[in-house]
């Protein structure tokens, strides 16, 4: 392996269209494999089981993401190199520790069931695993090779579809399905995404564990920190309300068909994960006007895809629930278009969210999604008094729509402070189209 990534090179200047294919590629069957976790559930059992396991998944991933402090984003925006890669694992190794702890805690004081504890603690695991996974893909994208990150994704997707829906299907067992899932992803990064990112960063030196330089990058990356996990709690948060006042079974529905339009991530998070990395680029060239340009043009994008997705959905969303989940699913045809909508704008905000991060204003990245969370705190309880389980959807939109407008005021903020610093000068070559 090592051969060969020496033969093959860093290649710091990759053309973006290359990029993205390989982005979309990596981020699509994993996306998809997310989704076929969730329809293999519905299919080997009962709704009720779904909503176990998206309650499970809205317990572990607030506090993952949380903790995780997005050190990936921070590494891959790194235009500087200011910290190791050794730094950015030895600090995610810790802070994976803290959240299996606060995990723990929190399915303890909920007083559920011993198996469901263990199976939140097993999904925990699995998440932190990813997460450690996350840093390795954010040193490739610092080099422009997303191509090694999609060749990632093209294992663990599959594989973690096949543990739990094959363990599963063979046990019944929710608590041994997840546990196989985590056991398949360490084995990809033991394998795979630890020796290469260590291969190509060498030339940064031996582990070595610095308190000081760890704290350091800590505190740098808190706010971005908290603002992911402000982020991924308003996407979890509709399913504690619908949990609490519907029941697991409403839960399950809620959160299958919530899935289909997280499956719009195929597309998104190749987008955000392709123009990031040359965001920052330009952010230290001081290049305001093809900044701005690059941003404008891939929030249009976004829109657009957005568009067609919906309209897609409107004209076979119900035929396509019948087909992957059961009739059962079927009759909430409109819930899907509504969540998909939410989750769409929520997507088109991440875009812009994205510009935000190139710029390194993580305290405004925070602000958005606090709004987001403030709207579906005060939203989600009324509208499920009102309309039942489509209120909770009506609600989702609020949110989505809060974290937009706000991302874009402070993009606009942002922006218009790049454009006042004075450009730097051209040190290295123009990247490729």
């Amino acid at each position: 392996m090592e051969r060969q990534i020496a033969e093959e090179g860093l290649q710091t200047f990759r053309p973006l269209r290359r990029n993205f294919l390989f982005a979309v590629v990596g981020h699509g069957v994993y996306a998809l494999s997310q989704w076929a976790m969730i329809a293999g559930l519905a299919k080997l059992g009962t709704a009720e089981a779904v909503g176990y396991f998206a309650l499970c998944v809205a317990l572990t991933a607030p506090v993952v993401e949380l903790t995780g402090l997005q050190l990936h984003v921070v590494q891959a925006t790194d235009a500087r190199a200011r910290y190791a890669l050794g730094d950015y694992l030895l600090l995610r190794l810790a802070t994976g520790v803290l959240a299996l702890g606060i995990i723990l805690a929190v399915v303890l004081l909920s007083t559920r069931p011993t198996w469901l504890v263990v199976t939140a603690l097993a999904l925990g695991l699995a998440k932190v695993i990813e997460g450690m996974s996350l840093i390795c893909y954010g040193r490739f994208q610092r080099e422009e090779r997303l191509d090694w990150v999609a060749r990632s994704q093209l294992l663990r997707g599959p594989l973690a579809v096949v543990a739990l829906c094959g363990v599963y299907s063979l046990t019944n067992s929710l608590v041994l399905a997840v546990a196989g899932v985590a056991m398949v992803w360490a084995a990809v990064y033991f394998i795979h995404d630890l020796p290469v990112a260590w291969i190509i960063s060498s030339s940064q030196g031996q582990l070595q564990m610095d308190p000081g330089r760890l704290l350091t990058l800590c505190w740098t990356t808190i706010p971005l920190g908290l603002a992911v996990g402000l982020n991924t709690l308003s996407a979890n948060m509709p399913r504690y309300f619908v949990d609490a006042h519907l029941g697991p079974r409403d839960l399950g529905i809620f959160s299958a068909l919530a899935y289909i339009g997280v499956g719009a991530r195929l597309f998104y998070l190749p987008l955000i994960h392709t123009v990031m990395p040359r965001l920052a680029w330009l952010r230290e060239r001081g290049e305001h006007h093809a900044f701005r340009k690059l941003v404008v043009g891939s929030v249009a994008v976004a829109l657009a895809v957005s568009l067609a997705v919906l309209i897609g959905l409107a004209i076979c969303g119900q035929l396509l629930l019948e087909l992957v989940y059961t009739t059962e699913y079927a009759e909430h045809h409109q819930l899907l278009l509504i969540l998909t909508g939410a989750t769409l704008i929520h997507f088109v905000a991440g875009v812009v969210v994205a510009g935000l991060q190139a710029l390194g204003n993580f305290r405004y990245v925070l602000f958005c999604y606090a709004a987001g969370n403030v709207v579906l705190v005060v939203a989600l309880p009324k509208g499920i008094q009102y309309a039942g389980i489509l209120g909770a959807g009506v609600a989702t939109i609020a949110g989505a729509v809060t974290e937009l407008f706000v991302a874009l005021m402070l993009l606009n903020v942002s922006a218009r402070n790049f454009s006042n610093r004075p450009s730097a000068s051209a040190k290295r070559g123009e990247f490729p189209a």
